[in-house]
């Protein structure tokens, strides 16, 4: 896309903080924030506003990382919600930003946003499959142990006593 480094933050949900996960360009030394809370530096600030944001002057978050200090952080936005914030510059090459490559990035970064909303989704319904397969084994399990019959009465025993019903043993008792 025509830049030299970039650093993708994702939203944490328990922390409520922005993890820095993907980087690329970044060289084992550079410090960059691990952990970046809604509204801190530039950062943050994009991330509350959901505003792309440029900034000249001030190295990314850090001490040092970027002498020409110009960078862009990027919202990764979805359903009017910030869950991630993309950070790129032109540092190793000290280019300016182009405009161009601005507008290129937004709208990567809004199909980014949908990609990752995705695979969270899908990782949740993943989760919710081994627990339904969890509770298919244990049922299996039990109907194989007690026999149908067992198993059946004891699922009829279990309900009216969560339920009572007219006319059941358990609300004539």
């Amino acid at each position: 896309m025509g830049f030299d480094r970039c650093c993708v933050y994702l939203l944490d949900p328990r922390t409520n903080e922005f993890v820095a996960g993907a980087r690329k360009g970044y060289s084992d030394i550079e410090d960059i924030k691990d952990r970046v809370s809604i509204g801190e530096g530039v950062i943050g600030l994009a991330a509350k506003e959901r505003i792309p944001i440029f900034s000249q002057g001030s190295s990314m978050e850090s001490e040092g990382v970027c002498s020409a200090g110009e960078f862009l952080a990027a919202p990764v936005v979805v359903h009017d919600a910030c869950i991630g914030v993309v950070v790129v510059d032109n540092c190793m090459l000290n280019r300016p930003i182009e405009p161009q490559h601005v507008d290129l990035l937004a709208t990567f970064v809004s199909q980014a946003g949908i990609a990752v909303e995705n695979a969270r989704l899908y990782e949740a319904m993943e989760e919710k499959y081994s627990e339904l397969n969890v509770l298919y084994e244990h049922s299996k399990g039990i109907s194989a142990a007690y026999g149908l019959d067992n198993a059946a009465n004891m699922l009829v025993s279990a309900a009216s006593k969560g339920c009572p019903v007219r006319g059941s043993r358990s609300a004539a008792a």
